[in-house]
């Protein structure tokens, strides 16, 4: 049977989320963009959000967060700071975010790639976290032999999704 796709305007849909990870509910999403990849591929993963405790704000970690300007976006906690957090996509070579501990959604609890799940504190997910080149260089490097790969491969994009587990 087909999966239905519904669209809905980016606001509606994560305040959704919002309230469904709010009720203890897992909530898994398709991954949109580009901005987490290698890790986590457009169209192709999906990630199970989760509540948040402030035990997991943590560097590594990849959360949902609402930021400033209105946009939402997954990426990696890149440093913990007094006044809230430093995010940065996997994919991204240099632009990095700022948010308030308060406009963190939900946490990234596990990544289903390739039909394989990637939970949080697996092996995977740590080398992900550590391994990843934070500098410009060896970051560019990668992403660019990546998306040549990917290109060979011909991975099709989809539209993003959400599912109730």
């Amino acid at each position: 049977m087909k999966e239905k796709t519904k669209i809905v305007r980016n606001d509606i849909f994560f305040d959704e989320i919002a309230d469904r990870v709010a009720a203890g509910e897992k909530v898994i999403i398709k991954a949109k963009g580009e901005s987490m990849r290698p890790f986590i591929r457009n169209g192709c993963d999906k990630i199970i959000l989760e509540k948040l405790e402030s035990e997991d704000l943590k560097k590594g970690n990849i959360v949902l967060v609402r930021l400033s300007d209105g946009r939402f976006v997954v990426h990696r906690i890149e440093k913990v700071e007094k006044e809230g957090l430093v995010l940065r996509g996997d994919g991204n070579l240099a632009t990095l975010e700022v948010c308030r501990f308060q406009d963190v959604v939900a946490q990234a609890t596990a990544v289903v790639h390739n039909g394989k799940m990637i939970t949080k504190g697996s092996i995977r997910w740590k080398w992900q976290g550590w391994l990843w080149p934070s500098g410009v260089f060896l970051r560019r490097l990668l992403l660019g032999l990546d998306r040549r790969w990917s290109r060979k491969t011909g991975i099709e994009l989809e539209t993003l999704t959400a599912e109730k587990r």
